[in-house]
């Protein structure tokens, strides 16, 4: 019971009692059951005050100090406690139905199970309160700060939650339905299991959040952000998600039936077989999307349809992004030799009769590998399927080592028998070859022949009847036979290198693109290397390029400096080095030749496209300039930029024959095959941000 005497002090007034407290500040203050309804207690210290099951109906506690005071089972109906201190207040099953607290101080208050009815909480901090299962039923809690509290299983039906922070808050199993939840901030937040149906969320900010086995039935998510969210299980039947982030959310199993997506981005959202698109509204949607720091907002791109003046038709959405029980994922925990994989799907098609099979989807994992997603139409068996695709991506994979290997050999023996080599001399070498682990230092030196060139020389014009001419010689008559002249090593290099040079300088149109592009004015052709940094907001001086004198070194190198190596004369070495050294053609299997030449026929017909007449023709011309500039430019592998140029290819091919549709199936496949590309290097960044942009567009005026 309260004590009689306290009483009698506080209603003398509330200075009379402040000043009381501060002079008997250990004396225990025990106001329990006490009858203070409409009193004015406005600046009053009741801390630490007993204050369980006191009436305190209509009661100004305005800008009163309550903290660590316990209110349990208290009547605060009606009552004014804005601005009050109640700092780790107990209010555990106490009525504060339709009382004003707003801007007041909750801060670590325990509220477990009291009512709140229509209670104005405005601005009010409630940082770490405990408010689980706690009636917010039409509570007004517009901009107040909620964040670490734990609203589980809470009722905040209908309650104005507008523009509030909920900052790693807990809300498992709350009923906020119906509820305003406009702009207010659950980052971070766990929602699982929660009540959100009907609920408006304009521009509400979920990104991070835990949302499992939510429901948004009939909710109101325009322009909302669900940014990397965990929406497994979630409900969004006829949800409204028009324009919101579902930007790399987990959507696995969620329900979106009868949900409009239209100008969503899904920027590698995570779906199953289990995820719900059926009877999904979507005008289009868009699978990108930038941060301008500047404006402080979202950029959405990448938009499906390309085409501005198409939307989807109904049903084409569920079709296009739907996952279902015949979707495989090949999972590539060493990367992805883009040529096999290739020549897998196209017989993979052919094997099972197939136009339906088609890839879906790439995901990089970074460090942990790369997925391709493939559709399998019915009634084709899941696992056989994979089973298939796999043995054939090895053995395809196996095939093309062994034709790398075969062809190096061949070129070895081609060179040796196009020389005018000693025959003694070249069987020596190939069996050196042969057995690579035997070196010349290894044989005893009496076993060995010390020839000079001019006694190789004799020897073949006894065995052959003809005169060995010297290396020069022989380089001149080569000439003369071929009508060509056969540059030094030094001349080779510099003419790749001015061959690189020329590619590097573009013309006026891919200048200009490249400033559209990158959005930065290009003054000269050298600045391009410029705004490809620009584009990867790198300061690097001097960005990677293809260095054809400094390249990997072939296998076909690897075995000519073998079988130099493996001579111990000096004189015989520098010999075999002159006829199958830097001067010869080089080999048709290496690389860089490769590169050289479809860079080349690239080039040719990107060319033809810039000077043809009419307006999609050249525009073509610039963006596959643009791609190819890019891939010329970019940090990756010859390996890797050889496979990324066999996969322009169809797609120069196709802009040079635009009404040839047999052309397009190729190019199609050609776009998916650059986009892996791109995305399973992590530091092809120009290349990846390249795709992104241009290739879209490219798809556009090809009508793919």
């Amino acid at each position: 019971m309260a004590s009689v005497e306290q009483l009698k002090i506080l209603r003398n007034g509330v200075n009379n009692w402040n000043q009381w407290r501060e002079n008997n500040p250990q004396v225990p203050i025990d106001l329990s059951q006490a009858n203070l309804s409409n009193e004015n207690l406005t600046g009053v210290n009741l801390s630490v005050a007993d204050l369980i099951g006191a009436n305190l109906v209509g009661t100004n506690l305005m800008a009163a100090n309550l903290s660590d005071a316990d209110l349990s089972e208290a009547n605060l109906k009606k009552a004014d406690l804005s601005a009050a201190n109640l700092t780790a207040v107990k209010l555990s099953a106490a009525n504060l139905s339709f009382a004003k607290l707003n801007e007041a101080n909750l801060n670590e208050a325990n509220l477990y199970s009291a009512t709140l009815r229509e209670a104005n909480l405005s601005e009010a901090n409630l940082h770490f309160t405990d408010c689980c299962e706690t009636d917010f039923s039409r509570a007004k809690l517009f901009r107040a700060d909620l964040s670490a509290a734990d609203f589980s299983r809470a009722k905040l039906f209908r309650g104005d939650l507008s523009r509030a922070k909920f900052f790693q808050a807990k809300l498992v199993e709350t009923d906020l339905s119906e509820a305003d939840l406009s702009k207010a901030k659950l980052i971070q937040a766990d929602l699982w299991n929660s009540n959100l149906n009907r609920a408006i969320l304009y521009k509400t900010d979920f990104s991070n959040s835990d949302l499992k086995g939510t429901d948004f039935i009939e909710a109101k998510l325009i322009e909302s952000n669900l940014w990397k969210a965990n929406l497994f299980d979630a409900n969004f039947t006829k949800a409204n998600l028009s324009n919101a982030n579902l930007g790399n959310v987990c959507a696995n199993s969620a329900n979106f039936k009868g949900a409009i997506l239209t100008g969503a981005c899904i920027e590698d959202w995570k779906i199953d077989e289990e995820t719900n698109l059926n009877q999904v509204i979507c005008d289009y949607i868009y699978l990108n999307l930038i941060f301008k720091p500047k404006e402080g907002k979202l950029i959405y791109q990448e938009r499906r349809p390309y085409d501005v003046n198409r939307s989807f038709i109904k049903g084409e959405f569920s079709r296009l992004f739907q996952l279902n029980s015949k979707t495989v994922e090949l999972f590539f925990d060493k990367g992805v030799d883009w040529k096999a994989f290739l020549i897998t799907f196209e017989k993979l098609k052919i094997h099972y009769q197939s136009e339906d099979i088609f890839i879906h989807s790439f995901e990089n994992q970074q460090e942990a590998g790369f997925i391709i997603r493939l559709n399998v139409p019915a009634p084709y068996d899941k696992i056989e399927f994979k089973e298939f695709l796999k043995n054939q991506y090895q053995l395809e994979m196996e095939l093309e080592t062994n034709n790398e290997q075969l062809v190096n050999l061949m070129e070895i023996t081609k060179y040796l028998a196009d020389s005018n080599l000693n025959p003694a001399l070249s069987g020596n070498m190939m069996d050196n070859y042969m057995r690579p682990s035997i070196k010349p230092s290894s044989i005893p030196s009496e076993k060995k022949q010390s020839l000079t060139s001019g006694e190789i020389r004799e020897n073949n014009i006894t065995l052959t009847g003809e005169e060995t001419e010297f290396p020069t010689k022989s380089r001149e008559n080569f000439q003369t036979l071929t009508e060509e002249e056969t540059e030094s090593p030094t001349k080779n290099r510099e003419n790749f290198q001015t061959f690189n040079e020329e590619e590097t300088e573009s013309p006026t149109q891919i200048r200009e693109n490249f400033q559209t592009l990158t959005g930065e004015e290009t003054e000269s052709p050298t600045q391009i290397r410029e705004n490809f940094q620009t584009l990867n907001n790198t300061s690097e001086e001097n960005p990677t390029e293809i260095n054809f004198s400094t390249a990997n070194i072939s296998k076909t190198d690897i075995l000519k400096n073998r079988l130099i190596n493996n001579i111990d004369d000096e004189e015989k070495k520098t010999l075999l080095a002159e006829i199958i050294g830097e001067n010869s053609e080089q080999p048709k299997n290496n690389t860089i030749y490769k590169i050289t030449n479809l860079n080349s026929i690239i080039t040719g017909k990107i060319n033809e496209l810039l000077f043809t007449n009419g307006n999609i023709s050249p525009k073509l011309g610039e963006l596959l300039g643009l791609i190819k500039q890019t891939i010329n430019l970019e940090d990756m592998t010859n390996k890797n930029r050889l496979e990324a140029f066999e996969q322009l290819l169809p797609l120069v091919e196709a802009a040079n024959n635009r009404d040839n549709e047999l052309m397009k199936k190729p190019a199609k496949t050609a776009i998916l095959a650059l986009k892996g590309i791109a995305i399973s290097l992590p530091s092809a960044t120009n290349l990846i941000k390249a795709c992104n942009k241009i290739l879209p567009q490219v798809e556009i005026l090809l009508k793919l």
